[in-house]
């Protein structure tokens, strides 16, 4: 058929090959349209993002990735809008997308990176970090970035390294002296940690950052007045610092002025709703205020934005088993449980509400928990031991009191002369 198909377009004259060369040449220019439109429509989205309608300018990067699937920035374009919306995992995939169509380009990896961070994926940052470097060594901006991350993940002498190849190449980047600051706080080093805040002062660049950072290293040495005429400087050169008066206000519960803390950390939170930090620390001052009911409230708040912490549960559970609220507390200590297995305190306050139930045996399992944790743990002891006499186990329950004793739990006297007075 093919060949009569042939003979047919000779005696009409046709020349085949001229076909194929308009095909290919329609193509072609099919590919240039959709390119162009593609490229019309990511403009639109872009000035729609300056213009703050994230949700349209969405609409527009979809729109162009459908004029043209294999057009690697469509996908970084969406994958960062993506990002900035908090919407981690699909702005990986397009990441995945765009390196795959785009393979060379050292920007989509430092950005994917980024996002892996985010996820707690610090190997997979690390090895994007990697190869972004391959492709240009020099790359200031990645170097930073792999420094800021391995600080962010504990590896301090790392970033040490990072930052120093920074400044021998950028001596007078204040950037970076804040950046190896940082580190130097880490590593314990501050007044090394203070020569390089204080050269990034003078150069006079994000002052306000350089001053917070001071303030950090004044709170670690122990210094909250030095620390919060840092933070001062801060709020001053920016108002709406929120960072700046969050750490004022630990630096102010410190010197024991817990209403000048929470009313930095309320400005902080009036600036920042999801202020996760904010929330379980202004949860700390209520706590230490006996307000406990408005600790519940920004514990509880600060879940919502963060349900994998194990000590806002346990403190949540805390504060309402203070309130009565027995049942409530068992819930949170069971939830702080199933986050940290491996914590006595919490073994030791959930046998207490055991107690507080009747449930001697779970009462008594949770304690021994505890104590095989912390062999020294006198209040476990102290807790066993009466859950031990409750359940009608003196002998059992006054050996524990006395090892409560000799571990120097004051309160197992007592009640170790009123349980136990003829053994």
């Amino acid at each position: 058929k093919f060949a009569m198909f042939i003979e047919y377009m000779k005696f009409a004259g046709i020349n085949i090959l001229h076909i194929i060369l308009l095909l290919f040449i329609s193509m072609n220019c099919l590919g240039q349209t959709n390119l162009q439109q593609a490229r019309k429509l990511l403009t639109e989205g872009d000035n729609l993002l300056v213009a703050g309608d994230q949700q349209k300018a969405l609409q527009k990067y979809n729109e162009a990735i459908s004029a043209k699937p294999d057009y690697a920035d469509a996908y970084m374009k969406r994958a960062s809008l993506y990002a900035w919306m908090g919407r981690n995992t699909e702005a990986l995939k397009d990441y995945d997308k765009a390196i795959a169509l785009n393979p060379y380009t050292e920007y989509l990896y430092d950005s994917r990176a980024k996002i892996k961070l985010l996820d707690m994926d610090y190997d997979g940052a690390m090895s994007d970090f990697k190869e972004a470097l391959k492709m240009n060594p020099e790359n200031c901006e990645v170097i930073c970035n792999k420094a800021l991350a391995r600080l962010n993940n504990d590896d301090a002498e790392g970033a040490l390294i990072d930052f120093n190849k920074l400044m021998d190449t950028n001596p007078k980047d204040s950037t970076y002296y804040m950046g190896r600051a940082l580190t130097q706080i880490q590593l314990e080093d501050y007044e090394a940690a203070l020569s390089d805040i204080e050269i990034a002062i003078l150069s006079g660049k994000d002052l306000e950052l350089a001053y917070n950072i001071k303030g950090l290293i004044f709170m670690e040495l122990d210094k909250p007045e030095e620390a919060i005429a840092a933070f001062d400087n801060a709020i001053e050169l920016k108002p709406d610092f929120s960072i700046a008066y969050f750490n004022r206000g630990l630096a102010k519960e410190l010197l024991g002025d817990s209403k000048g803390s929470l009313e930095d950390l309320n400005t902080a939170l009036d600036l920042n709703k999801d202020f996760e930090s904010a929330y379980y620390t202004r949860a700390m001052v209520k706590n230490t205020s006996g307000d406990y009911n408005k600790a519940i409230d920004d514990l509880t708040k600060f879940i919502e934005l963060d349900n994998n912490f194990s000590k806002a549960y346990f403190k949540r559970g805390y504060a309402k088993n203070l309130l009565g609220d027995y049942d409530g507390a068992l819930d949170d200590f069971n939830e702080a449980i199933k986050l940290e297995k491996q914590n006595p305190e919490i073994y030791n306050k959930r046998g207490n509400v055991h107690i507080l139930f009747g449930n001697y045996q779970n009462a008594i399992d949770d304690f021994t928990k505890a104590i095989n944790l912390d062999p020294d743990y006198g209040a476990a002891y102290h807790n066993r031991g009466i859950a031990l006499i409750l359940s009608n186990k003196r002998d059992f329950g006054c050996e524990d009191l006395k090892q409560s004793i000799d571990l120097d739990y004051e309160p197992s006297r007592e009640k170790h002369r009123y349980f136990c007075a003829n053994q």
